[in-house]
């Protein structure tokens, strides 16, 4: 699905290609939007691809909605996209949350060298999920997952929070990248839909915030007035939130580094006094 995003707004493709990718994914879209409407927890999985990855396969659903969103502007299908995310972050039949630190009832025992080696457990990163009992006979099924499916569970129920269970647990970087594009953007795009009529207004009429990133330090160039600066993590929670008052174009609103150690991705919104508002994202990168 990525190939076909990633060839639909590669310049210069000619009209005809990009009707048909638009086609092709609209089509597998539908087939998994009908998937969806029959399902108690508005997952995109049916009785038959229950297996190992189920989170990847709920993930890379979420984006395929979302391709379809941006392709045809039909607001629908982010509706389809948050309910894979919803199911993912605990509306599911284990009311339980994949991404570990996220909710209340979360997963506390990735499947990853460094929970297993320091007992750390990484924040924000996404596990396998409920495993099915289609494995039941296949000699790579850990056996803790393999009581279960012996014992009769349903397919939905078969997971363990357990750092030895690599079938539950297994951490891998494709499932935490789909899983990252399909949270961040449902987060970007609905911060950017509820700013106001009045706010949008206050915008048009006069210039933008500047807002500049120095050495892990946001500045705000044209601020007026008590400034507000929130800092908020991928998942929705408010790590930093303080009203600053200006004086002068250039000054300091917060030094971040504390946060992003923690938070590899922050999203931050900042208002003035004006009603202005600026809302961007702030990204770890490793310095060589």
């Amino acid at each position: 699905m990525l190939s076909y995003a990633s060839l639909y707004n590669f310049p210069g493709i000619p009209a005809t290609v990009k009707s048909w990718i638009k086609l092709k994914v609209e089509n597998y879209a539908n087939n998994l939007k009908e998937v969806v409407d029959n399902s108690g927890y508005g997952s995109a999985i049916n009785k038959y691809n229950w297996g190992w990855g189920t989170n990847t396969f709920m993930s890379n659903a979420g984006a395929t909605f979302i391709y379809a969103y941006m392709i045809s502007q039909d607001k629908s299908w982010l509706y389809y996209a948050s309910q894979q995310l919803d199911y993912l972050l605990g509306r599911n039949s284990l009311n339980y949350s994949f991404v570990t630190g996220v909710g209340t009832n979360y997963c506390k025992q990735p499947f990853h060298w460094i929970t297993k080696t320091y007992g750390i457990i990484p924040s924000g990163i996404i596990g396998q999920g409920a495993v099915g009992n289609s494995l039941i006979n296949l000699p790579n099924v850990d056996n803790i997952v393999k009581d279960l499916m012996h014992a009769g569970f349903p397919s939905a129920k078969i997971y363990v929070d357990s750092v030895d269970s690599w079938n539950s647990n297994e951490v891998g970087i494709y499932t935490v990248s789909s899983f990252a594009f399909l949270a961040g953007y449902l987060a970007l795009h609905n911060r950017n839909i509820e700013i106001t009529d009045a706010q949008i207004i206050k915008t048009e009429s006069s210039s933008e915030l500047i807002i500049s990133d120095k050495n892990k330090t946001l500045f705000c160039e044209n601020c007026i007035g008590e400034t507000q600066i929130q800092l908020f993590s991928l998942n929705g929670q408010l790590l930093f939130n303080s009203e600053i008052k200006s004086h002068n174009n250039m000054f300091q609103l917060v030094n971040y580094i504390e946060f992003i150690e923690r938070n590899p991705i922050i999203l931050y919104n900042v208002t003035d006094e004006t009603g202005r508002g600026k809302t961007g994202k702030l990204s770890f990168t490793l310095i060589p």
